[in-house]
């Protein structure tokens, strides 16, 4: 820690006729921004701070190059970090930040908390304005992200709930526990999910038609739509999609991120956290959001899976 708080990781915005460069000692007359990489003591009170140029969208530039800077009090302008306290200059609202996602090109993305409760993900900290910072990093409130816990939180407020998928039966607005698959006479196969007293009187309709009942899994939200009656939900580790298969149910790690798939291995899991994992589907709402939130693909809403990534295409 420097006495004008700086640390690994910090990305910077360097003030030109301010800081000077470490190799030549001259004044630079541009500015520009660095995800700290190295800081290291220098003369009179300065640091000597090596970092990776970032691009105005706040990804690393082509080819990843250096700088390194002489920097002084006053000399460039703070990082934002988790807890930090910002102004969105497109409303004028100051958020907090609860947490920040980086994506394999280096942008990084914030998850806000406003003053209102409400919460956004994926706002770019290039876009966004430091005003203040808290004396220490809040701890995990049950959102899964960080932020004072006498703030009011929507997430907060929802974050236990468990994820689910709504019974497909017509007018109902229970919760789903089961999947049907029937093989009617004209041939094909069809799947419905459905509550408990709809299984049963659907059951009861096809009349000798072969049917089979599957119990729908925990943090199932959907079904394919196409009479497999594949389940789907989203991997808490990697944020996409992620298929069970009828025939893989009793399976010891039965979900899989496509039909190629015969592992159920998490290849961006394992990238991010250096360990081996499996595909698990997330249960609650605060494991699914923030996941979605932290995919490498920094999708919240068009839910995918890895194969269909658009970030594993480009």
């Amino acid at each position: 820690m420097t006495s004008f708080d700086l640390r690994l990781g910090d990305r910077i915005t360097i003030l030109p006729l301010k800081a000077r460069s470490a190799h030549t000692r001259a004044e630079l007359t541009r500015r520009f921004a660095i995800d700290v990489t190295s800081i290291r003591p220098d003369l009179d009170d300065a640091v000597e701070v090596t970092g990776i140029e970032l691009t105005s969208r706040g990804a690393w530039r082509a080819g990843v190059p250096t700088r390194t800077v002489i920097l002084v009090a006053g000399s460039f302008l703070p990082g934002i970090r988790v807890g930090d306290t910002v102004r969105y200059p497109n409303t004028g609202e100051t958020p907090v930040i609860t947490a920040i996602h980086e994506r394999p090109d280096g942008t990084a993305l914030a998850d806000l908390l406003f003053p209102s409760g409400s919460t956004g993900a994926g706002y770019r900290l290039t876009d966004l304005e430091h005003l203040a910072r808290p004396a220490s990093e809040p701890a995990p409130q049950p959102c899964l992200r960080r932020h004072n816990p006498t703030l009011p939180c929507a997430r907060c407020a929802e974050a236990t709930e468990p994820v689910t998928t709504g019974c497909n039966a017509v007018l109902c607005s229970n919760p789903a526990t089961n999947v049907v698959l029937w093989w009617p006479p004209s041939g094909g196969q069809q799947a419905k999910a459905l509550c408990a007293p709809d299984t049963d009187r659907h059951v009861a309709r096809l009349r000798g038609i072969r049917a089979r009942v599957i119990e729908l899994e925990d943090g199932t939200h959907s079904l394919l739509a196409d009479g497999s009656g594949t389940q789907v939900a989203t991997c808490r580790h990697c944020g996409h999609h992620i298929l069970l298969y009828p025939a893989l149910l009793g399976r010891r790690e039965p979900w899989r991120d496509g039909e190629y798939d015969q592992t159920g291995r998490c290849q961006l899991g394992e990238d991010r956290h250096a360990i081996r994992m499996v595909h698990e589907p997330a249960v609650i709402l605060a494991e699914r959001d923030y996941a979605r939130a932290a995919a490498t693909c920094g999708t919240t809403a068009d839910g995918h899976n890895v194969a269909d990534c658009p970030a594993r295409r480009s």
